[in-house]
Protein backbone atom coordinates (compact mmCIF):
# COMPACT_ATOMS: atom_id res chain seq x y z
CA UNK A 1 0.00 0.00 0.00
CA UNK A 2 2.84 2.53 0.96
CA UNK A 3 5.86 0.94 -0.62
CA UNK A 4 9.37 1.20 0.23
CA UNK A 5 12.60 0.07 -0.18
CA UNK A 6 12.56 -1.52 3.05
CA UNK A 7 10.32 -4.28 5.05
CA UNK A 8 10.53 -5.53 8.39
CA UNK A 9 8.49 -9.25 9.07
CA UNK A 10 8.47 -9.35 12.05
CA UNK A 11 7.12 -12.93 14.32
CA UNK A 12 4.28 -11.31 16.09
CA UNK A 13 2.23 -7.95 17.31
CA UNK A 14 4.85 -7.70 20.40
CA UNK A 15 7.67 -7.75 18.06
CA UNK A 16 5.72 -5.03 15.80
CA UNK A 17 4.92 -3.02 19.23
CA UNK A 18 8.65 -3.01 20.09
CA UNK A 19 9.95 -2.00 16.38
CA UNK A 20 7.24 1.22 16.24
CA UNK A 21 8.26 2.01 19.92
CA UNK A 22 12.08 1.98 18.80
CA UNK A 23 11.25 3.99 15.95
CA UNK A 24 11.32 1.60 13.01
CA UNK A 25 8.99 2.92 11.28
CA UNK A 26 5.32 2.60 10.88
CA UNK A 27 2.70 -0.54 10.97
CA UNK A 28 -0.87 -1.33 11.93
CA UNK A 29 -1.69 -2.80 15.59
CA UNK A 30 -4.61 -4.10 17.23
CA UNK A 31 -5.93 -1.00 19.48
CA UNK A 32 -6.29 -3.33 22.87
CA UNK A 33 -2.66 -4.04 22.04
CA UNK A 34 -1.32 -0.75 21.18
CA UNK A 35 -3.59 1.43 23.40
CA UNK A 36 -1.52 2.11 26.82
CA UNK A 37 1.07 3.44 24.25
CA UNK A 38 -1.53 5.91 22.15
CA UNK A 39 -2.78 6.98 25.42
CA UNK A 40 0.93 7.58 27.25
CA UNK A 41 1.58 9.26 23.71
CA UNK A 42 4.66 6.68 22.88
CA UNK A 43 2.88 5.86 20.22
CA UNK A 44 0.69 7.74 17.84
CA UNK A 45 -2.03 7.10 14.91
CA UNK A 46 -1.09 9.24 11.70
CA UNK A 47 -3.13 10.70 9.92
CA UNK A 48 -3.50 8.66 5.76
CA UNK A 49 -5.48 9.76 3.28
CA UNK A 50 -6.56 6.55 2.73
CA UNK A 51 -7.50 5.62 6.74
CA UNK A 52 -5.52 4.62 9.32
CA UNK A 53 -7.91 1.84 10.65
CA UNK A 54 -8.42 -1.26 9.41
CA UNK A 55 -11.34 -3.78 10.08
CA UNK A 56 -10.06 -7.52 9.92
CA UNK A 57 -13.42 -9.80 8.96
CA UNK A 58 -12.38 -13.34 9.28
CA UNK A 59 -13.84 -16.37 7.22
CA UNK A 60 -14.74 -19.71 8.14
CA UNK A 61 -13.61 -21.44 4.63
CA UNK A 62 -13.83 -25.30 3.58
CA UNK A 63 -13.81 -27.72 0.81
CA UNK A 64 -16.43 -27.92 -0.86
CA UNK A 65 -16.15 -31.63 -1.73
CA UNK A 66 -16.22 -32.86 1.94
CA UNK A 67 -18.43 -32.53 4.45
CA UNK A 68 -18.03 -30.38 7.90
CA UNK A 69 -16.49 -32.40 10.45
CA UNK A 70 -18.43 -32.34 13.87
CA UNK A 71 -15.84 -29.66 14.90
CA UNK A 72 -15.79 -27.47 12.51
CA UNK A 73 -19.87 -27.48 12.84
CA UNK A 74 -19.81 -26.83 16.51
CA UNK A 75 -17.31 -24.23 16.09
CA UNK A 76 -19.69 -22.18 13.06
CA UNK A 77 -22.29 -22.98 16.15
CA UNK A 78 -20.81 -21.49 18.76
CA UNK A 79 -19.68 -18.18 16.81
CA UNK A 80 -23.22 -18.11 15.99
CA UNK A 81 -23.43 -19.03 12.53
CA UNK A 82 -24.95 -21.91 10.71
CA UNK A 83 -23.63 -23.99 8.48
CA UNK A 84 -25.04 -24.57 4.66
CA UNK A 85 -27.08 -27.23 3.51
CA UNK A 86 -23.89 -29.04 2.38
CA UNK A 87 -22.09 -28.39 5.60
CA UNK A 88 -23.94 -31.57 7.15
CA UNK A 89 -21.12 -33.25 10.11
CA UNK A 90 -19.05 -35.86 8.34
CA UNK A 91 -20.73 -39.81 9.67
CA UNK A 92 -17.69 -41.71 10.96
CA UNK A 93 -15.67 -44.03 8.95
CA UNK A 94 -16.11 -47.91 9.36
CA UNK A 95 -14.19 -48.88 11.49
CA UNK A 96 -11.67 -52.09 10.36
CA UNK A 97 -10.65 -54.82 12.56
CA UNK A 98 -6.93 -54.83 12.80
CA UNK A 99 -4.49 -55.55 10.08
CA UNK A 100 -2.92 -59.15 11.72
CA UNK A 101 1.09 -58.65 11.53
CA UNK A 102 3.61 -61.08 10.02
CA UNK A 103 6.70 -62.07 12.61
CA UNK A 104 9.80 -62.35 11.03
CA UNK A 105 11.86 -65.31 11.62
Amino acid sequence: MFGGERVFYLSGFEARNQALLMGLGFGWMPRHLAGAELRAGSLREPRHVGGSRYRFTPMLVHRLDRPLGRTATRLIALLGGAPDASAQPATPAPTRPPRARRRST
